[in-house]
């Protein structure tokens, strides 16, 4: 095994049975302009045109953030997902 094989905890995430995907997909580069569209998405339902059900946010944190920026999405943003 190459170690890239995933649980079946893993496979939950995504339901091929009824073969219904997330449609929408938001970069979060943990700048501000990322960050207040997915906050508005999460408080405002009139903002987007989806259910957030239909939404993916993918990110990277490599570790070269300001810790600043760690320290407010772990206060403000992570909570709010």
């Amino acid at each position: 095994m190459n170690g890239l094989s995933a649980g079946p905890e893993a496979l939950e995430l995504f339901d091929t049975t009824t073969q219904q995907f997330p449609t929408h997909v938001l970069n979060l580069g943990l700048g501000v302009d990322s960050v207040c569209v997915l906050l508005r998405w999460l408080n405002d339902p009139q903002s987007r045109t989806f259910a957030l059900d239909d939404l993916v946010v993918v990110t990277a944190i490599l570790g070269d953030e300001w810790a600043s920026t760690m320290d407010l999405c772990e206060r403000f943003l992570l909570p709010a997902m």
